[in-house]
């Protein structure tokens, strides 16, 4: 939880920094209803980059980090970057930045219409460090409980699965070591699905779930960022070369 705050306020100084730079005259310009901090108005309120030029607005995106521990562990899984055919941003429903919610917080988008053939794409991550002092080895990792963390595409209304677009499980794991992670892509990867013919007009949305069980006290806790490309990360082959080693471990 203090990791959280501590990234909170963080956020809040930061966000504060953006609008002195950059965001004035966009602020400036946004009706009432746009100045609602859960709209896409204030996902799109001018950010800069590292040197303060604005950045391109398609880059920017909602997201959450769900935390838990687990024994000495901390576990983070952070999601982000929902679009479809890459620049259609799709709005995370009761989004709002900053939130920090308890572990009963439901993430689910907005509803939203699918045409065949277009690409439904996210990016999100896991990563786990020790409670204390909060150093991160790989190969540090115990936890009494099973986690479960998947990402679904839901029919609007019915709320039957269309399709599962990705999935984690980590194992227990008593002695301290690698986790075990049941997985389909990489710890940290960009997300992408096709949709099919039989898809077309349906309408959807997708859902993240997130599910403990065991023998422990596994509680997350959900926090709202914007993010701005949180992806880039990928492209930094130190972080690549990590990402290598933890899911060529499991």
């Amino acid at each position: 939880m203090k990791t959280i705050r501590d990234r909170f306020g963080l956020l809040l100084v930061f966000a504060a920094a953006m609008l002195l730079l950059c965001g004035e005259d966009a602020v400036a310009q946004l009706s009432d209803e746009a100045q609602d901090l859960t709209t896409l108005s204030f996902l799109r309120m001018a950010p800069c980059d590292d040197i303060g030029h604005p950045v391109d607005l398609n880059r920017v995106a909602a997201g959450y980090i769900y935390q838990t521990y687990s024994d000495s562990t901390q576990i983070d899984y952070t999601v982000t970057e929902f679009r479809r055919n890459r620049t259609s941003v799709i709005l995370l429903k009761g989004w709002r930045n900053g939130d920090i919610e308890g572990d009963e917080a439901i993430t689910r988008s907005d509803d939203f219409t699918i045409n065949a053939g277009d690409t439904l794409s996210f990016y999100r991550e896991l990563e786990w460090s020790t409670k204390y002092p909060g150093a991160q080895f790989p190969d540090d990792y115990s936890a009494s409980d099973t986690l479960d963390y998947s990402v679904e595409l839901l029919a609007a209304g019915t709320n039957l699965r269309l399709a599962l677009l990705d999935s984690l499980r980590i194992l227990p794991r008593s002695a301290r070591g690698y986790p075990v992670i049941h997985m389909q892509r990489p710890t940290a990867a960009v997300v992408r699905f096709v949709a099919p013919f039989a898809l077309e007009g349906v309408a959807a949305y997708i859902r993240v779930h997130i599910h403990s069980r065991g023998d422990g006290d596994s509680r997350f806790i959900r926090y709202g960022m914007r993010t701005v490309q949180f992806s880039d990360r990928l492209l930094d082959p130190a972080y690549a070369a990590r990402v290598n080693l933890v899911s060529g471990a499991r």
